[in-house]
């Protein structure tokens, strides 16, 4: 059996939960993102209702192999504490599962998985342009 991660895409500022994490929650619906900054840990809390802190997960997306949360602003915080680099992915993997009910990862665990995000050509131009 695959082993449940996240990846932390720092570009297009979203969390991208692979298909055992959304196995091992029993599809969910929707989840919450938690942080514990005391213990540096991310929860990822299975949900079925909708709420304004709980993110919705396609169906469809999870039978891709992933399903994705976008989070920006969480995504900056983390960037700064950790001294993340911008337009770098970051894969967690899990440390424990509560209960089929929640995912727990280690923020300082965080693995670089990739080099810089290449832009597509849209963003290459918009940034050329910006420059002069």
């Amino acid at each position: 059996m695959a082993q449940p991660f996240v990846s932390v895409d720092t570009r297009k500022g979203r969390i991208r939960l692979n298909r055992c994490c959304y196995d091992i929650l029993r599809e969910p619906k929707y989840v919450q993102i938690l942080v514990n900054p005391a213990k540096e840990q991310l929860g990822i809390l299975r949900t079925d209702k909708m709420a304004p802190e709980s993110s919705r997960l396609k169906k469809e997306d999870a039978k891709q192999g992933h399903s994705d949360i976008y989070c920006p602003g969480l995504i900056g915080d983390l960037i700064e504490r950790y001294r993340w680099i911008r337009g770098r992915s970051y894969r967690l993997s899990a440390l424990a599962c509560l209960d089929s009910e929640m995912l727990v990862f280690s923020l300082p665990a965080a693995q670089m998985t990739d080099e810089v995000v290449r832009n597509d050509s849209r963003e290459a131009a918009y940034e050329d342009q910006t420059k002069h």
